[in-house]
């Protein structure tokens, strides 16, 4: 079934990092460690990538035929270019262990830039051959951060991010302000220039059609917006979007300036930079699990609890806080492959396991709630349900041998009797508080 965005009761997908075609046509997006593609209107979307690895940060080429994306398949996220005009697999581009994302092409297509740390200190600037070759580095500082590059429609000019703490990091922050420099492409340059005063979030500089000013990232406002400013600096800024509440995040913008892309409220929303206004996406995308989401163990070692049934002819048993039961003589199901069956499922821990002296049910103790509490398992019903719920209980408990009530319940300031169909509770002094009932010799 697929995913929709939009549908009632249907599970929402987290689709991330989107990005635009030069003329604004299509978006490139990330969805369950793939990279796909859907029209810019919404839609069905396409998947591009399928990988058991993640892929990321897609990156359109001028052309609109080719996409650049990081991955993990050879670990550390290096940067590959696929083709969207043939089924030639993609081509690996940077071989560094460490985390390589790209970020922009230049305006002939001809260079992928990119930040690293490839000095093992700053993250520094570096731009690299589209057909393949050694990295050159542009600009950088062993003691600053680079990041979020991009560079200017005619490609004489680069824009960047420097230092700030990380962008998950929400609300205002003036000690941890990241702010954008603009500097001429070419190594060595030394024009660096600052062009936000604000101290807070200023992110993600995207250049306008004619390289004149920067759409960016902002929270001066209080919530992050898209802000335009020109080169001369934020002092003359403008407030693009206004929300009042949420996230505004990893803006795109289309080669002519006219659209801009975002993640807002886990949707993909879309900018209309000339009205101002902007609207979410109808996005479908249609997927499957790339493993099998059961897995099956074999343990002969680590059961913590061992429990043989009053009848003989079936066992429990506990493997790392989980309750499971099998049959105690499997014979011929051993061969068949037959997997013990799963009584619990559950982030707690569970012990203190006994069986109903009917044979039908398992007793045990779980901290699912917070505390220690009485649940019991019927296999008849196959059913979970708690016996008692008291944070009183001690983790202690036997069976009575009669079968009449069914479990004396050890507490702080007394002994509760488990009746079968209902809670007797019966206060007891005894100067230990402990029950001395003897067991059912077929569980001694």
């Amino acid at each position: 079934m697929p995913n929709n965005l939009t549908g009632a009761g249907e599970p929402c997908p987290y689709l991330r990092e989107p990005t635009l075609s030069p003329d604004g046509s299509d978006i490139a997006l990330c969805y369950a460690g793939d990279i796909w593609l859907v029209s810019a209107t919404g839609g069905t979307a396409r998947r591009i990538t399928s990988h058991p690895s993640t892929d990321e940060h897609p990156i359109f080429s001028p052309d609109a035929t080719r996409l650049a994306f990081a991955s993990q398949r050879t670990d550390g996220g290096n940067i590959y270019i696929i083709s969207l005009a043939s089924s030639i697999s993609p081509m690996r581009l940077t071989h560094h262990s460490g985390s390589t994302p790209p970020s922009c092409w230049s305006p002939d297509g001809v260079w992928l830039y990119f930040t690293s740390r490839y000095n093992g200190l700053g993250s520094e600037i570096y731009k690299i051959y589209t057909d393949g070759g050694t990295p050159i580095r542009v600009a950088g500082d062993p003691l600053e951060t680079h990041y979020n590059l991009a560079i200017s429609p005619d490609g004489t000019q680069l824009a960047f991010n420097n230092n700030g703490h990380q962008w998950w990091r929400h609300g205002p922050n003036p000690s941890g302000h990241a702010d954008i420099w603009v500097m001429s492409e070419a190594i060595g340059a030394s024009d660096h220039r600052r062009l936000t005063r604000y101290l807070g979030r200023n992110l993600h500089p995207m250049w306008n059609a004619d390289g004149t000013g920067l759409y960016y990232l902002c929270d001066r406002c209080g919530e992050e917006n898209i802000w335009y400013m020109p080169l001369s600096g934020d002092d003359a800024s403008e407030q693009i979007t206004h929300f009042t509440d949420g996230r505004v995040l990893r803006p795109s913008i289309s080669a002519d300036g006219k659209w801009i892309v975002f993640e807002r409220d886990f949707k993909i929303w879309r900018l209309n930079v000339n009205t101002q206004e902007c609207e979410p996406l109808e996005i479908i995308v249609q997927t499957d699990e790339k493993t099998n989401p059961i897995n099956c163990y074999t343990y002969t070692s680590a059961i913590s609890e061992f429990r043989l049934a009053p009848d003989g002819k079936k066992v429990a048993f506990i493997v790392h806080g989980e309750v499971f039961a099998d049959l105690a003589d499997k014979g011929d199901k051993v061969k068949k492959g037959g997997d013990s069956f799963r009584v619990t499922d559950t982030h707690a821990r569970e012990s203190q396991l006994q069986w109903h002296p009917k044979s039908n049910r398992v007793v045990y103790v779980s901290d699912r709630t917070g505390h220690n509490e009485l649940f019991q398992y019927d296999f008849k019903e196959r059913r979970n349900s708690p016996i008692h719920q008291n944070p009183n209980i001690l983790q202690n408990f036997r069976p009575m041998a009669n079968g009449s009530p069914i479990f004396t319940v050890t507490l702080r300031f007394g002994s509760w009797s488990a009746m079968t169909q209902k809670m007797l509770h019966q206060p007891m002094m005894q100067e230990k508080h402990r029950m001395t009932q003897k067991m059912h010799p077929r569980l001694m």
